[in-house]
């Protein structure tokens, strides 16, 4: 049994909430607008954007759930990542902590950018309705800094290794899997097939761990150590993980194929046995 991924069923609530709320927002902010240039302001390209995520990605994001679910049963025509991590329990000393978090260039590079865009929307849609251009600058301000906050703070990120099992946390969530518990060790289905895996899966029946790494330095990223380092405790990470799981780290990048056949008989083995393609803690 493997927890289902939500994200499919999020992004589309996302695409319904976002309109309704920025319409009704522009709505009680600009009194004297038509209503109709407040919806081309504001809904509708929330629903374009919703619309095109939705056609690329609907059906591919259906296609990782069918190989999430066959990957927790360890159906052999189910991809596994090459290389596969090297088992080792003993690769970190626990508890250990790994973090990015953003640099401080990060913000005010993201406000100016994000105030940039309010201003032309404004420029675009209700300038005439705004007021003097001061009142104007303000209002995109009141707007720009709780979005940038915003997206500042879900850049943090900490994973913690300890002997019972995995956490991954933010500054807006905290989740934990015991390593007993996880039925499922992969590269995200998000990652494209021609570039380096730089986010990853661990799952159980009732929680799904997503983390990233980065794979350079930034001037945008503060990491918890030197970027060698950093990358020796990320491949490090993925060899524990094998190991305290007995998990082989599964592939789910080839979203795009076409949905992979049924197996021509129900596996005969439990989840509980070992299988050849799973190595051994």
């Amino acid at each position: 049994m493997l927890k289902a991924d939500t994200r499919l069923w999020k992004e589309t609530l996302e695409d319904i909430v976002y309109p309704v709320l920025f319409f009704a927002l522009g709505t009680w902010m600009f009194k004297g607008v038509p209503l109709w240039q407040v919806f081309t302001g504001t809904c509708l390209p929330w629903l374009l954007r919703g619309g095109i995520r939705a056609a690329r990605n609907f059906g591919g994001l259906w296609r990782v759930e069918q190989r999430r679910q066959a990957a927790a049963k360890r159906y052999e025509w189910v991809p596994l990542a090459q290389p596969q991590p090297i088992a080792d329990p003993a690769v970190l000393p626990l508890p250990c902590m790994i973090s990015s978090k953003p640099g401080w260039l990060f913000y005010p590079l993201m406000l100016i950018v994000i105030w940039i865009v309010i201003i032309l929307w404004m420029l675009v849609w209700i300038w005439q309705y705004a007021g003097p251009p001061v009142h104007a600058l303000v209002l995109s301000l009141i707007i720009t800094l709780p979005l940038s906050s915003i997206w500042y703070l879900a850049e943090y990120q900490w994973i913690e290794a300890r002997e019972e099992g995995l956490t991954i946390r933010s500054r807006f969530r905290r989740r934990s899997i015991h390593w007993d518990e996880a039925r499922l060790f992969a590269i995200d289905a998000t990652v494209k097939t021609d570039q380096t895996p730089d986010r990853y899966e661990l799952s159980s029946a009732t929680t799904i761990l997503r983390w990233s790494r980065k794979l350079e330095s930034s001037r945008f990223t503060r990491l918890s150590s030197p970027i060698q380092e950093y990358a020796r405790q990320m491949d490090s990470l993925l060899a524990l993980i094998a190991a305290r799981t007995g998990l082989p780290l599964y592939d789910l990048r080839d979203w795009r194929l076409p949905p992979l056949p049924a197996p021509p008989y129900p596996p005969t083995f439990s989840l509980n046995e070992p299988q050849p393609n799973v190595p051994k803690a």
